[in-house]
């Protein structure tokens, strides 16, 4: 077999093993996202609207721009949710002393006692984790902790245009 022919082999093998990978991952994601939602107990928020509150929670206080930029989601779409968890009673806005054109959010006592229910039903993960992993699976599953944050955080791919056909 030559070098060439050889090189050629291992590059589709990886191409391959990255494609399976790829797969194996969005299954494995896709997986532990509905145990999580299954676990943490029926709620009528949605996916970034429990984000959002979470990351407010952690903060204190913050603005629409740096809780898009701390979770990915654009900043029309924070405003949106924003504004329908002030309707709902959770959040206050008010503007920041320090910059008058800054509106800082902050968490009410109702979202404080949501939160805190939410983590009391979410200790199954804690408690599985001491159950069934040794302390080799943990380790592994905290270093690839900060992979998969780099891969949710990566920049998307700009799809290939068609070419012009006139």
């Amino acid at each position: 077999m030559s070098a060439e022919h050889l090189s050629d082999t291992v590059s589709a093998k990886t191409a391959l093993d990255l494609a399976e990978l790829g797969q194996d991952l969005r299954s494995a994601a896709g997986q532990l996202i509905r145990k999580i939602r299954r676990e943490s107990g029926e709620t009528d928020l949605t996916w970034s609207q429990s984000l959002l509150l979470s990351s407010v929670m952690r903060r204190g206080t913050a603005t629409a721009s740096e809780l898009a930029a701390e979770n990915g989601l654009r900043t029309q779409t924070v405003w949106s949710s924003l504004t329908t968890l002030e309707r709902r009673g959770l959040l206050e806005r008010e503007r920041d002393r320090a910059d008058r054109r800054n509106v800082l959010v902050s968490l009410t006592p109702s979202a404080y006692e949501l939160l805190k229910a939410r983590h009391e039903r979410e200790v199954w993960l804690t408690k599985v984790l001491e159950r069934d992993f040794d302390p080799r699976q943990l380790e592994i599953l905290a270093e690839a902790v900060p992979l998969l944050k780099a891969l949710a955080e990566s920049e998307p791919l700009t799809r290939v245009s068609e070419p012009d056909s006139s």
